[in-house]
């Protein structure tokens, strides 16, 4: 059984795949698998697989049609063997200590998860990756073990790929990725880190990450598809309430789901409007019964916005905290 599992959702990325999987050959931590899920990619991506596939044994192919992203990494999950799993993006490719450095700080720390830094590339303006890799500085911590903290958000990266994890908590409590919805990242953070204490952090670029000029997620976040991170949130509440005691964790949730609407309110297109209300009112009405929320959907649906409902309500942020501040800067991390 190797020590590893690496799951590599493959999609129409043949420029890309040699560089990506070249650094996973080359670990050096050799006891792993490489599970490369060609995602019904159109253009020579499979060709490069089964290319690598002859020269290397640890590398195991499974061929889907084009299904997307999560289902993917889940078909991925369900082959994969190793005692631990680490998600690796195809157009994207880590330093060849980087399994080795995680899978030593996890079982030495005695840790639920472990994660390196991340270094943004690629042939985008300086303005772009500049503001992308603040993105990701924000969270970044000198090398250690952290307690996770209730707000699971609020010291890690909404991102999957530059995480350890441990196979055995992935199965206890079956965690699999959401189907149909992007910031799919969101939701996996919460499932998997609520069953955690610990997490090794390593102050080093451990994860390469390539931010391209024809990214797809930017494309959907302009979309209908902005408005899934609603429901991500609904299914997170879902799977705290399943597992967790919810009255620790009701405004936190509460906090988060706020700080979306702050985001996304100004930027709703018109022909989204009644979709995006909709959305609201049904997380408060099947999720989270909390009174800010039904509070802040009344005002939205009296056509106001939530700035001049931020203004309102600002002289309470003294005295009942700020979950109308908005804190969370970011959608979601990834954005490719």
């Amino acid at each position: 059984m190797p020590k590893v599992s690496v799951i590599i959702p493959i999609y129409n990325v043949e420029k890309y795949l040699p560089k990506c999987l070249n650094s996973v050959i080359n670990q050096t931590l050799s006891d792993i698998e490489i599970v490369c899920v060609n995602d019904g990619s159109t253009d020579d991506s499979g060709k490069v697989l089964d290319k690598y596939a002859k020269k290397d044994k640890r590398i195991k192919v499974i061929t889907q049609k084009n299904q997307g992203l999560a289902v993917s990494r889940n078909n991925g999950l369900s082959k994969c063997e190793g005692d631990y799993v680490y998600f690796l993006d195809s157009d994207d490719y880590i330093d060849k200590h980087t399994l080795k450095i995680l899978t030593d700080a996890i079982i030495n720390d005695k840790s639920d998860m472990a994660q390196g830094h991340i270094k943004c590339f690629g042939k985008v303006s300086t303005d772009v990756l500049t503001r992308k890799q603040k993105g990701f500085d924000w969270y970044m911590k000198k090398t250690g073990i952290y307690t996770v903290q209730p707000d699971v958000r609020k010291d890690l990266t909404v991102v999957s790929c530059n995480k350890l994890y441990k196979k055995s908590i992935i199965d206890k409590y079956d965690i699999r990725f959401p189907v149909g919805l992007i910031n799919e990242d969101e939701y996996w953070l919460w499932a998997y880190m609520i069953h955690c204490n610990t997490y090794s952090e390593i102050d080093k670029d451990l994860y390469f990450y390539l931010q391209r000029a024809d990214s797809i997620m930017g494309k959907r976040l302009k979309s209908i598809k902005m408005l899934d991170i609603l429901d991500i949130d609904g299914l997170i509440y879902n799977e705290v309430k399943k597992y967790k005691d919810i009255d620790k964790y009701k405004n936190i949730l509460t906090e988060q789901f706020i700080s979306r609407i702050n985001y996304l309110d100004a930027d709703v297109p018109a022909e989204y409007k009644k979709e995006y209300l909709n959305k609201i009112k049904n997380y408060y009405k099947k999720h989270n019964q909390s009174m800010e929320i039904k509070k802040l959907y009344k005002w939205l649906a009296d056509g106001k916005d939530y700035k001049s409902f931020f203004a309102m309500e600002k002289q309470k942020i003294n005295r009942e905290g700020f979950y109308l501040l908005g804190f969370i800067p970011l959608l979601s991390i990834e954005e490719k």
